[in-house]
């Protein structure tokens, strides 16, 4: 019996460009488009400068980019909880 989350998973990876209307493939340009806009700006708030610092504690050798960060890098889970603030502040 799969779950929720992995029927709704088996549904997006069986998506392609050719499902998607002209209309939603632009909303979610324009969408992408504002989650980076915000997120850089939010990269100079005072929380996101201290989860960076904090997330610094973590290495790995998989590693992933952090906005407005040139150069430096964290394992994944925690760019993805940097950036995540960053879009949220």
């Amino acid at each position: 019996s799969q779950t929720i989350t992995g029927n709704f998973a088996s549904v997006i990876h069986g998506l392609n460009a050719n499902h998607l209307t002209d209309q939603v493939i632009q909303r979610s340009k324009r969408m992408i488009l504002d989650t980076l806009g915000v997120g850089l700006q939010g990269t100079g708030t005072e929380v996101c400068h201290k989860v960076t610092q904090y997330s610094k504690l973590y290495r790995s050798d998989t590693s992933s980019t952090v906005w407005g960060h040139l150069g430096f890098r964290l394992p994944p889970l925690y760019a993805a909880f940097v950036n995540g603030v960053a879009v949220s502040s």
